[in-house]
């Protein structure tokens, strides 16, 4: 997560106005999973049920989503550097 706040940071800082709502978008939908991940595993700590089921779990209903979020910036990248999909 800290490697790719930095490289996101890099986008917004140093990138087009255009870039920075999608390099944001990323970082929010990324916060927000690990978020959602941890409070799951407070909730079932006691269930007899390892970390890495419920962050399998978590991975396979946001893996679409963060395919949207990840086409969107790539697709915002590519047309603001001139580079056709």
């Amino acid at each position: 997560m800290n490697i790719l706040q930095e490289r996101l940071h890099l986008a917004e800082l140093e990138g087009s106005l255009d870039i920075t709502v999608p390099a944001a978008n990323i970082m929010a939908f990324e916060s927000q999973c690990m978020s959602d991940l941890m409070s799951v595993i407070a909730v079932n700590k006691d269930s007899g049920r390892s970390p890495d089921h419920h962050a399998q779990e978590m991975a396979m209903a946001n893996w679409s989503k963060r395919i949207d979020v990840r086409d969107s910036f790539i697709s915002t990248a590519r047309h603001v550097l001139g580079a056709a999909l």
